[in-house]
């Protein structure tokens, strides 16, 4: 049978490493050593003394799945909101009076025609033009 070292005998069991140096030095556990005098247990030893040992599981590799991005579109159109709305809080936390804040980009909407944006597609060609064109539609009602 294979041998393993004394941290891995402990897991094996649910034991201590304490527990199971106790069972070795009361002669209840047989070790080997290998050249560099390293105990190891074989793991017939530890089924003798401890009865059925867990299976050694090996980890599964658990990376979570990458998050796609967003349309390259979708996310300018992110980043242009958030520097307006961070404009508009910039304004408030300086402590300018509302009348100099032109509008309040999170409530309100944008004024002009979507067809003026620059990220409106001038041709549709896929179906991401459709609904790049919906999305600046409705940051202009």
């Amino acid at each position: 049978m294979a041998s393993v070292n004394l941290s891995e005998a402990s897991r094996l069991v649910s034991k201590s490493r304490t527990t199971i140096w106790k069972y070795i030095n009361d002669g209840k556990l047989s070790i080997a050593r290998d050249h560099r005098n390293r105990p190891f247990v074989d793991t017939s030893e530890l089924i003798r003394v401890f009865g059925e040992i867990k299976q050694n599981k090996k980890k599964v590799n658990t990376k979570s799945e990458h998050k796609l991005t967003g349309d390259y579109h979708e996310l300018i159109t992110t980043i242009n909101e958030l520097k307006k709305t961070i404009e508009y809080l910039t304004l408030r936390l300086e402590h300018k009076p509302l009348e100099t804040v032109t509008s309040n980009p999170v409530t309100e909407p944008i004024k002009g025609r979507p067809e003026d944006d620059p990220e409106w597609p001038k041709e549709v060609k896929t179906a991401g033009d459709i609904t790049l064109r919906k999305n600046i539609r409705d940051k202009y009602r």
